[in-house]
């Protein structure tokens, strides 16, 4: 069972994204449902839709109650050898991937005042042995960072979120869930809650080849035989 403090902080983050869609441009689509991803035709399509949007930007972000959870999050033996992958330098396609689409999120104060909200930082920062180099982001700029338009700073596309989520299945066997999300220049496309990050990853993958399916289908009814008077 998905703790409250999850389900809140999911909440508050779909929400935020909304709102900011919202204010930056009218007409955009500020709401998704959030679904639990499970292995059926209604769950594949919601992978689908991470993927079927033109110029989209996909994260995946894992929540945490505060600070206090962060030392046992690197104590895992599970995520073990996905630390020892972001720490090195043999695929730097994995780590440029992992900075900017795979976050994870703690509720924590303002430094003004004894308002709560939500940081975000990469997980491979997380991971990084220079725990003084750590940079958090408030919920406000993250926000405005991943929906920009006109930035990947903060997003991916399909194509290398599909690539980092199968190498993520392969490093932690599935010990890994949160939110996954996907945002193009109309709004929020798709908000997927996962448990295990393998199956998140076989939904992908399908999603994938059914897109490269129906592509050749429609090349092949394009380039049939034409018929003559």
């Amino acid at each position: 069972m998905r703790p409250t403090y999850e389900n809140v902080y999911i909440g508050t983050f779909i929400f935020s994204l909304g709102y900011m869609f919202s204010s930056v441009r009218r007409g955009s689509r500020t709401s998704v449902a959030i679904e639990l991803y499970q292995q059926t035709r209604k769950g594949e399509h919601l992978v689908g839709d991470l993927l079927t949007s033109i110029g989209g930007k996909c994260i995946i972000v894992e929540f945490k109650r505060d600070h206090t959870e962060l030392a046992g999050e690197l104590r895992k033996e599970s995520k073990a050898p996905l630390r020892r992958m972001l720490q090195s330098v043999t695929d730097s396609r994995f780590v440029e991937i992992s900075k900017r689409c795979h976050y994870i999120a703690i509720a924590t104060a303002y430094s003004d005042s004894n308002a709560q909200c939500l940081a975000f930082l990469p997980y491979v920062d997380l991971a990084a042995k220079n725990q003084e180099a750590r940079q958090w982001v408030g919920d406000t700029n993250f926000c405005k960072r991943y929906i920009s338009p006109n930035s990947f700073e903060c997003g991916v596309s399909p194509e290398d979120f599909t690539y980092y989520i199968g190498k993520l299945a392969e490093a932690t066997g599935g010990t890994c869930g949160g939110l996954a999300v996907s945002v193009d220049k109309d709004g929020l496309k798709s908000a997927i809650v996962f448990e295990d990050v393998r199956e998140l990853s076989k939904g992908l993958v399908q999603a994938e080849q059914e897109a490269e399916r129906v592509i050749q289908r429609l090349e092949h009814s394009r380039s049939g035989p034409s018929l003559g008077r």
